[in-house]
């Protein structure tokens, strides 16, 4: 068996991890899966209130989502028996009739039984989307907007509601400095997956890899401003003779 030992300096103070890991540790997902499984097979799955009241137990790391059919005080003391086998685990209850968040989705409970689901944010969501201006490769900040508003078409089960959704994406973007031109056609592409955008095939490029520093987009605009000198230096260079150093 191997074990992680985890010290860091805080102020004049050095201090010793002695339970768990350290969050952002390469092993912590795993370990917390194996651990959180672990507990579920020894005290979850054969509790006598679970087996009578759970019809859905679904868990993301330590975040869970059920469905409890009983009566709300054998939901209390079923969380109760949890809370009370070890200490260092301690479960919060959210429970609502209605509507629970999971995650990023809204489960709601429709009048007529069945289950719909929308986008949910946190209250405390800043909008720590990826500036349009930091030093990241273009493909990357161009196919964000496109995986988030999938996310979203994914997510909101009825048609009616998607659109506002992925408008009020779109100003998450619009805040963050994005063009506007570039919203819009992801957005048709997420509500119409039959859309076809009139796009041309990205060429060659000579690629350039490297660390984030603050100065690579001084860098940049250096390569842009003396772009036409390096097509007249290495003419036996196709990819110099784009119209622009964009990559």
């Amino acid at each position: 068996m191997s074990y992680i030992i985890i010290s860091f300096f805080f102020g004049d103070q050095y201090y010793l991890q002695t339970q768990g890991t350290a969050m952002g540790a390469n092993v912590a997902l795993a370990y917390a899966n194996i651990y959180m499984d672990n507990y579920e097979n020894a005290y979850v799955y054969n509790n006598t209130l679970f087996r009578t009241y759970s019809q859905c137990w679904l868990r993301f790391i330590d975040d869970i989502f059920c469905l409890w059919t009983g009566p709300h005080d054998t939901l209390l003391r079923f969380t109760e028996y949890l809370n009370s086998i070890r200490p260092e685990l301690q479960f919060t209850l959210n429970s609502n009739p209605m509507q629970i968040p999971f995650l990023d989705t809204l489960v709601i409970r429709e009048p007529n039984g069945f289950l719909a689901t929308d986008i949910f944010s946190k209250p405390t969501d800043s909008n720590s989307l990826l500036h349009y201006q930091s030093c990241h490769p273009i493909s990357t900040k161009h196919s964000l907007p496109r995986s988030q508003f999938k996310r979203v078409a994914r997510i909101v089960s009825k048609p009616s509601l998607l659109p506002e959704r992925l408008e009020e994406m779109s100003h998450k973007f619009m805040a963050r400095n994005y063009p506007k031109s570039l919203l819009n056609e992801d957005k048709m592409l997420a509500s119409n997956p039959s859309f076809s955008p009139n796009t041309q095939p990205i060429p060659e490029r000579v690629p350039f890899v490297h660390t984030h520093h603050s100065v690579m987009p001084v860098v940049y605009d250096v390569f842009r401003k003396h772009w036409p000198l390096l097509k007249q230096a290495y003419p036996h260079i196709k990819a110099f003779f784009h119209t622009s150093a964009d990559v």
